[in-house]
This record gives C-alpha cells, structure tokens and sequence, in this order.
C-alpha cells in the first residue's frame, strides 16, 4: 500500500488506522488497482469519509432519539477494511457451502450491500435494514 523510500521500512498490524495506511486519494487508487490487477478483488470505494458529527443532530433534539451512525471509515483499521474486502468479494473469496460463521457473516454483509446498494463499510451484523440502513 504505502511505499517505503530507501532504508525505510513500513510495518502495519491489523490495528493500523486506516488514516495512515491509506492516507489519500492516490493511496486509495493504488491499493483498489493492486487489488484489482493481482488478485481479481474488489475494494470498497471508500470515496468520502462521512461526516463525523458533534453532538446530536434536529431530529434526534426534536424526537429525544439517538440514531446509529457508520464510523468515519479513516477511524477504522486494516482489519476491518479486510473484512469489507472479503465482503465485496465473497462469491470469489468464499467457497460454497461456506464452512464458519465469519465467511456466513461476510457473504450475508456482502448480498446485503450489493442488494441494497449500502456501502459495504456500512453495513454491520447489528444494523437493522430499516432504522440504520434505511432499507424498506
């Protein structure tokens, strides 16, 4: 992902923030092609961070609600952008009939996303389709 220059190396652990491992655009671009050209994956476009919010938005003032809210995608870590790839790309990654609850989980995150047209880093095995993911 991240080029080292001479003499310099990088190490990244599945807790490294994405913010640092994939700190721009062009970063962002070379991963995707990497992933694309090697190894025939898909990345999640992660195009634009979501706005992080302060406090509690009019509705929530107005109702008295507290509604879920994706995490900003350069808060998280290479683990889950890992999972978001194994999501994206499960009917490549996954081989039928699936054998463990994390492969279930990632294909059911990944029909959810393409069938909803949720962004995969959006969609989490406690989001509710209609309140958190707006899918009625």
């Amino acid at each position: 992902m991240l080029e080292a220059t001479a003499g310099e190396v990088l190490v990244y652990s599945e807790a490294t923030p994405l913010s640092q491992a994939l700190p721009d655009r062009e970063h962002i671009a070379s991963c995707r092609q990497q992933l694309a050209s090697r190894y025939g994956l898909l990345m999640p476009s992660l195009s634009t961070a979501h706005i992080v919010s302060t406090g509690p938005s009019l509705w929530e003032k107005i109702w008295g609600l507290s509604l879920w809210r994706p995490p900003s995608w350069p808060t998280q870590t290479l683990d889950e952008l890992t999972d978001w790839i194994v999501a994206t790309s499960y009917e490549q990654l996954l081989a039928l009939p699936l054998a463990s609850q994390y492969e279930v989980e990632q294909a059911i995150i990944g029909i959810t996303s393409y069938s909803s047209g949720v962004k995969v880093e959006e969609v989490q095995l406690r989001s509710s389709f209609v309140n958190d993911l707006g899918i009625d």
